[in-house]
């Protein structure tokens, strides 16, 4: 009987992997939504400037519904709310790719963001949910982070290699149709795993999770809008109001609910609360590159399309690469370690890349894309990991939500900022001038990060090293 529930366990926790790294793939793939928008502006007879709705109204949505969908997977189950999850983002898919107005478009990406918010908050709170316990929690929590974060990087690398040419065979709207058969995938393998894999939590804080979410929404909106507006824009300064004020309102109302989405006294741990600081920052600076690199390829360098794409995706491959091994880190200071170590390579990265110049080839630019999401795969699974156990095992969903809600504020924030000093410097400087800054002001700031980590690192051994001090009584 024993021997036969092991058994089921171990099933129960397959299936979960393999759903969970098939939904991180799978809710990675948007990339390939970047190469079809040339097409996108002649099929609607757009302006170049309207483009950023179909950004702003995925990643609005999206971002603003990570904690809730979180939430709501650690009170109905991981498997159940990324079945929903994976139904919705399918149905979105058909809608975009069918869309007859650029209005229906936009409908249909906000359609996407819930479902896509509900995926990836309940893919790795899955894995981690079945990790092992007690004694090997770090190590099974690691591996699982590991596995969520290296399927998450190959989607990544794959949407733009494979969206050019699906674009170039069929138009735009073959990068939404690719995706509804791997999405009625991601639905059949969710219908076939267990639902006993995950908690059931009776408290929700509703009002703290609508504020929340609303002021998530407004900070994006205001990054977004910020590069092409700027900061003295009507709508830029209201979204950034409402941000604040929706955000102290948050505070307060989590002070005195008793189990609010994400207690605040979690952040007086010095490593929890600069695991989350840290995540903004290192995904923030290395996202200049998926702005500017395609730029200075294509039309500084004169390489194809096709080869641009192939550059770009050396930085998620790297990052898959690196995820794998970051993963098999057991003991809790080789994770600190492997946090400082990431910002350090990736940091050397966009230093490397600072000194560009005109006669470098695709290699070039490939062989320091690869060097910066080195650094981004050897950081992100521990800092995942540090992220989620900090938050408990009842609350993985949260604490996968807060993750990707890290990692979505800095890439929206990183590309505002990044965007913002090449329209300062680019009509002095140029375009590579302005280039240069921008990756040597990230590397600096991903060496700061770095020294951050180190501090954080020495103070947790030396509390460590405290605890072990047998008393003199």
């Amino acid at each position: 009987m024993a021997a036969s529930r092991t058994l089921a366990t171990q099933t129960t926790a397959r299936s979960g992997a393999v759903l969970a790294a098939a939904a991180g793939a799978f809710g990675s793939l948007d990339t390939a939504v970047n190469i079809a928008f040339p097409d996108m502006i002649d099929d609607f007879s757009l302006d170049v400037g309207d483009l950023q709705w179909v950004v702003v109204f995925y990643i609005l949505v999206y971002g603003g519904s990570l904690l809730a969908a979180g939430q709501l997977a650690d009170n109905w189950g991981y498997a159940r709310v990324l079945r929903i999850g994976a139904v919705l983002s399918t149905i979105a898919m058909a809608l975009c790719a069918a869309a007859p107005t650029f209005a229906f478009l936009l409908g249909a990406r906000a359609i996407q963001g819930v479902g896509a918010a509900m995926v990836m908050a309940a893919a790795p709170a899955l894995l981690t949910s079945t990790a092992a316990g007690g004694a090997d929690a770090d190590s099974g929590n690691n591996r699982a982070v590991g596995v969520f974060q290296t399927a998450a990087a190959i989607g990544l690398a794959v949407g733009p290699v494979v969206g050019g040419p699906l674009v170039e065979w069929r138009g735009w709207p073959a990068v939404y149709w690719f995706r509804v058969p791997l999405g009625l995938l991601l639905v059949a393998l969710a219908l076939r795993t267990s639902r006993s894999a995950a908690p059931r939590r009776a408290e929700v804080d509703r009002v703290g999770t609508a504020l929340i979410s609303l002021s998530l929404g407004a900070a994006v909106l205001a990054l977004n809008l910020s590069g092409t507006r700027g900061w003295t824009d009507a709508v830029v300064i209201a979204a950034g109001a409402s941000a604040a004020g929706t955000a102290v309102c948050f505070v307060v109302v989590s002070r005195r609910v008793a189990h609010p989405i994400i207690d605040l006294k979690l952040f007086r741990s010095l490593e929890f609360a600069s695991a989350n600081a840290l995540a903004v920052v290192a995904n923030g600076a290395m996202f200049a590159t998926w702005l500017l690199v395609p730029s200075l390829l294509v039309d500084r360098l004169g390489v194809s399309v096709f080869v641009s794409g192939l550059v770009l995706a050396a930085s998620p491959a790297a990052t898959a690469l690196a995820a794998a091994a970051a993963a098999r880190v057991t003991a809790p200071s080789g994770t600190r370690a492997f946090t400082t170590i990431g910002l350090t390579v990736e940091g050397l990265g966009m230093l490397g890349m600072s000194q560009v110049d005109a006669g470098w080839s695709a290699m070039h630019v490939g062989l320091l894309m690869a060097v910066v999401g080195t650094g981004l795969g050897l950081f992100a699974v521990p800092n995942m990991a540090t992220v989620m156990r900090g938050l408990g095992r009842d609350r993985q969903g949260v604490g996968g939500g807060l993750s990707l809600m890290n990692r979505t504020v800095g890439v929206v924030a990183g590309v505002a900022i990044a965007s913002a000093i090449t329209d300062r410097l680019e009509p002095d400087r140029g375009f590579l001038g302005a280039f240069e800054v921008v990756f040597a002001a990230s590397g600096v700031v991903l060496t700061i990060a770095a020294v951050v980590a180190v501090f954080v690192v020495v103070r947790e051994r030396s509390r460590s090293d405290f605890t072990r001090v047998p008393s003199a009584h």
